[in-house]
C-alpha cells in the first residue's frame, strides 16, 4: 500500500467500536453542589453558662449560635469561619460588638482577614471535669 497517495481528508472509521474508543467522552456540566445545612448542633454547656453569667442576649447570643452552626458545618465542609455580613445577617457594628463580647467571655478568638474587613474565628470549647 502506498501511503504517499492516501487522501487523509476523506478517511473514515468504519468500525463503531474503534470509533467509540478513540472519541473522548463528553463532559457533563459541573453539578452545583448543595450548600451544607445543619438541622441542629450541640450547644456546649460551657457556652451556655458563660452567656448566662454575662447576661448576654440578642445579637451576642445570636452570633454565638451562628458561630456554633458554622463550626459544625466547617467540620464537614472544611475551611475557616469568617464572620461576614452575609453569614451573620448583622450590621458591622453590631457584629463587632457581639464578637468582642464573645472574646471577653473566652469563647472565641478573632483574627483579621487579609483584606481587614471580616474576622476569622477560632472556637474554644472547654470541658469541665
Amino acid at each position: 500500500m502506498n501511503l504517499d497517495n492516501l487522501d487523509l481528508d476523506n478517511l473514515r472509521i468504519i468500525d463503531l467500536d474503534l470509533m467509540q474508543q478513540t472519541s473522548r467522552p463528553k463532559r457533563s456540566r459541573a453539578r452545583a453542589t448543595k450548600a451544607y445545612k445543619a438541622a441542629w448542633v450541640k450547644f456546649p454547656l460551657t457556652w451556655r453558662e458563660a452567656l448566662r453569667r454575662a447576661k448576654c442576649a440578642g445579637s451576642t447570643y445570636d452570633l454565638a449560635l451562628t458561630i456554633l452552626f458554622e463550626a459544625f458545618k466547617r467540620e464537614h465542609v472544611g475551611d475557616e469561619i469568617v464572620l461576614s455580613a452575609k453569614l451573620t445577617g448583622m450590621p458591622r457594628d453590631t457584629r463587632r460588638r457581639a464578637a468582642r463580647e464573645l472574646v471577653k467571655l473566652g469563647l472565641i478568638k478573632l483574627r483579621q482577614t487579609g483584606d481587614g474587613r471580616a474576622h476569622r474565628v477560632g472556637i474554644y470549647i472547654k470541658n469541665k471535669k
